[in-house]
């Protein structure tokens, strides 16, 4: 049996229902406005679009060279060392630390060593400081390191990270790492304590999710995850001073293996100023130039 209640009660109760969702929203939207974090530049193609500031250079990546690339490979870091190109790659029981012979104007690369790390250990960023390459972890809380010889490389005790690793570069004096975060730190290169830390600003807004790291002439650059874009940083201020768009690589890496993912992956060569780039399952590592664009005014 349905019951029909008398037509003014019923009106009553939807209009009361209907004052409570309007006070709930409210109550939201409220909440919401107190709530929301800081606006601030985040992953993605607003990196450039967000650049205003006349002071902040934007550039764009010329491709001079495709090397081949195995388009398996998670890339998470990239760096020049010892007369070698090293790849530190990651995902669980896939990571690996891989060294491949360079010489100036190489158009084709091949492992002469691949050590794997273990199964319950995903790669992160590396750099090379003297005789010593630094693999960083994700969520393990290592950092390896490995002695570099003429025809061996030799692991040798870990350190322990307190924080997650994502992107590893040098200075020549300190490791400089990311978190994921707005954030680099300093670290010793003697037991990886931390010396100091800068907060990264592009025109007074956060830069999060900051990953590999490359130190190029004085500058700290930096892929920022999920963006087809570089952000090169001052190392004393963290101030950006520069951005580059890399979307023709991405879209060329893309048009070549359906499996490309996202740009990671920055090694300069100080002896033939080769600059590298390159990203996660990408068929490619790109050798590049700058090219300057020119600035919103």
């Amino acid at each position: 049996m349905i019951i029909v209640s008398r037509p003014e009660r019923v009106w009553a109760v939807c209009r009361d229902v209907r004052r409570g969702f309007r006070s709930f929203i409210a109550l939201v939207s409220l909440a919401g406005f107190y709530l929301w974090p800081t606006p601030s530049v985040t992953a993605g193609d607003r990196v450039l679009d967000q650049v205003s500031d006349a002071s902040v250079q934007q550039y764009g990546a010329k491709l001079l060279a495709r090397i081949p690339h195995n388009p398996s490979h998670f890339t998470q870091g990239l760096a020049f060392g010892r007369g070698a190109l090293w790849e530190s790659t990651g995902h669980y029981g896939k990571s690996q630390l891989i060294q491949y012979p360079w010489a100036s104007g190489s158009t084709k690369i091949q492992p002469t060593a691949q050590l794997q790390l273990r199964s319950d250990e995903f790669g992160e960023g590396l750099t090379i400081l003297g005789d010593t390459v630094y693999q960083l972890t994700w969520k393990e809380g290592k950092v390896h390191r490995y002695q570099i010889a003429e025809t061996t490389i030799t692991p040798l005790p870990s350190w322990p990270n307190d924080k997650q690793g994502w992107g590893l570069t040098t200075d020549g004096t300190y490791l400089i790492a990311s978190d994921g975060s707005d954030v680099l730190y300093f670290h010793s290169p003697v037991d990886f304590s931390m010396v100091k830390s800068i907060p990264v600003r592009l025109a007074g807004a956060s830069i999060s999710r900051l990953n590999e790291l490359e130190w190029i002439n004085g500058r700290i650059w930096a892929n920022v995850w999920g963006s087809d874009n570089l952000v090169i940083i001052d190392p004393d201020t963290g101030r950006v001073t520069g951005v580059v768009d890399c979307r023709q690589l991405v879209d060329d890496a893309k048009r070549s293996h359906a499996g490309a993912g996202v740009l990671n992956g920055i090694a300069w060569d100080v002896r033939s100023e080769a600059l590298l780039l390159t990203g996660k399952h990408w068929p490619w590592i790109y050798r590049v130039s700058l090219v300057e664009h020119k600035n919103k005014p």
